[in-house]
Formats: C-alpha cells, sequence, structure tokens
C-alpha cells in the first residue's frame, strides 16, 4: 500500500531507500515478494538491514536488493553512506571499528562543496522513548566523536523505532521514519502501539546542504491490513510484554555494567516468578 501511495505521487526521485526490517524474522518469501514488487523500479535503490533480518536469506531469496555493505551513493553534491548495524545481540545495534573507520574515512576525503548523509538502520541518538532508546546504536558515543571534526555530515536517518523523530544535532539533521507497518508511540514510556497511520519520508537534498523533509501518511482509507496488525498487537499479552522488556533490560545491564539498568534489572529479577 505504501509503494503504491509513493508511485501515485506525481514527484521523481532520484533514488529509494529501504531502512531495514524488511521482512519480520528474515522470511524468504517476504524477500522475494519485495525484490518482486520493487523489480520496475528505474531509480537507484539502496537497502540497509535492520535487526529482524537475515542478509544470508535476503540474498539468496532476493540477490536484486543485496548490496555489499558499506555502500556509497552519489546524488548530485551529496554522498549517501549505507551502514550495517546488525550485531549478535538484537534488538541491539552497533557498528564496531571498521565500519566507523571506514565512515570517517569517506566523509573526511569528501570533496569541498560535497555534503554527508549516513543511512542506519539502529539510530545514534536518543528519541525520548525510554523503552526504545536503550536497544539504539550502543557505539553512538564513539561515532559521534569522531564524526564531530566533519562539517560535511549534514544528515542521519534510520529505522528501527518505527515513528517520526525531526531533531538538529549541531549542524546534523537526525531524522528516524515512519514505519510501513504498525507504528509505536512517540515518548512511550512501555511498549506502545500508535494509531496513526503508516507512511514513508521523503527527503530533499539542497546543493548547498539544506535538507528539507515530510512524513508522508497513507490516507486511513488504505489501512486495512495495518489496522488488522494493530488491533492484534493492542489484545497481545501484556504480561509477556512486561518479561519481554525485563529480558531486554537484563541484556543491557549485563552488557555495560550500568548503575541504572542493574538497578531496574534486579527489580525485574526480583519481580519474576
Amino acid at each position: 500500500m505504501v509503494l503504491a501511495h509513493v508511485r501515485a505521487q506525481a514527484q521523481p526521485y532520484a533514488a529509494r531507500v529501504l531502512i531495514g526490517d524488511l521482512a519480520m524474522g528474515g522470511r524468504a518469501a517476504a524477500y522475494t515478494w519485495l525484490a518482486t514488487t520493487l523489480a520496475p523500479e528505474t531509480v537507484p535503490l539502496r537497502v540497509v538491514p535492520g535487526n529482524h533480518d537475515d542478509p544470508a536469506v535476503l540474498a539468496q531469496a532476493a540477490p536484486s536488493l543485496q548490496r555489499e555493505l558499506p555502500w556509497p551513493l552519489t546524488l548530485g553534491t551529496w554522498r549517501l553512506l549505507g551502514l550495517d548495524t546488525r550485531i549478535a545481540e538484537p534488538p541491539y545495534g552497533g557498528l564496531g571499528g571498521s565500519a566507523r573507520a571506514w565512515l570517517v574515512d569517506r566523509i573526511s576525503t569528501l570533496p569541498a562543496g560535497t555534503h554527508a548523509g549516513v543511512i542506519m538502520h539502529h539510530p545514534p541518538f536518543a528519541i525520548g522513548s525510554p523503552w526504545l532508546d536503550p536497544m539504539g546504536l550502543l557505539d553512538a558515543t564513539q561515532l559521534w566523536s569522531l564524526l564531530r571534526p566533519y562539517p560535511a555530515l549534514r544528515l542521519i536517518t534510520c529505522g528501527h523505532v518505527q515513528q517520526n523523530f525531526d531533531h538538529y544535532r549541531g549542524e546534523v539533521r537526525i531524522l528516524t521514519t515512519p514505519s510501513t507497518c504498525v507504528q509505536f508511540a512517540p515518548r512511550a514510556r512501555h511498549h506502545t502501539t500508535d494509531a496513526r497511520s503508516h507512511g514513508y519520508r521523503i527527503i530533499h537534498l539542497h546543493d548547498d546542504g539544506r535538507v528539507d523533509t515530510a512524513v508522508i501518511r497513507v490516507p486511513l482509507s488504505a489501512r486495512s491490513c495495518i489496522a488488522t496488525a494493530l488491533n492484534r498487537a493492542r489484545r497481545a499479552d501484556r504480561s509477556a510484554m512486561r518479561r519481554q522488556r525485563q529480558r531486554w533490560c537484563r541484556v543491557h545491564a549485563c552488557r555495560h555494567q550500568c548503575g541504572r539498568h542493574r538497578g531496574r534489572a534486579d527489580k525485574a529479577d526480583r519481580r519474576a516468578p
């Protein structure tokens, strides 16, 4: 439905980017369907994987969507840089030293007047949602420290959090994009779905480095399958959600040895049956 809405707009696009979680559980049939649906596209198409994706299955089921990561894409005076943030402990994300080094090398060697935009699944910034923020990019502090000296960086756009977020960090515009399926409620303390419709983001990259963007929501009349998914999510067992959050908290505490998360994990352990 979202892709049909995009194609119905009388607006040319220079490229289309899918920012991860293409198929829940990395199912081959879903990747094959997506590749078939996108086959008529004539503009450059780029993909970064999410924590729910399986790149090995994607490469076999839909090789047209698979591209070596990290990847660069040149659009006029802009260089877009796509990164893989999947790690062995989902739902968290991370880049690691080699990917960070690749990114710094690409940005530091850009010609004068060229602007950089980074595309990844896990956001390297907090969005103000206590249950989602711990599941972002684990090495975000190292990343920002490395990128600070480079004014060519003007944009970072991500997925993962299934909601709209649009802020600035210095001169860098930081974005997340609504899901094409179920939405999460902004600034929620706990797992909460949002009744707003699914959508996508349009980004206009100006030659002088400015970024204009808008979120386009698919009309409610085209939401039957999404409404069904939302209703199922609302009927989900709340205690199961709490147990899942406790498991996430305990893993985070173990990984970071952070007093705040250790305290939360200890409380969760005491409540667990």
